[in-house]
């Protein structure tokens, strides 16, 4: 099976990226609600992560717990300068 052709792949993919987006723009907000968004967002994770793990199996379900690791690293810097536009807290010379 061609697993980079398949549209649930590609779907599980998707929603991997926007949640661990998501959790790494909501730690960079102070707010009351932080906590809950926060609980909601891992546990979409946790769900698609069980998904990949149940539909292509273990291996496949490693590499995209290993993938969206790397993509938090690499998301966390641009998702502070995104909370930082909608804060208003940059610097305007």
């Amino acid at each position: 099976m061609e697993i980079l052709g398949n549209p649930r792949f590609s779907a599980m993919l998707m929603c991997l990226a926007v949640s661990v987006f998501s959790i790494t723009l909501n730690g960079h907000f102070r707010n009351d609600l932080a906590g809950a968004l926060f609980g909601f967002l891992g546990l979409v994770w946790l769900a698609v992560s069980i998904a990949v793990f149940i539909a292509f199996g273990w291996k496949i379900g490693l590499l995209c717990l290993a993938g969206s690791y790397l993509l938090g690293l690499v998301v966390n810097p641009i998702s502070g300068l995104i909370a930082d536009l909608l804060r208003g807290d940059t610097l305007r010379r």
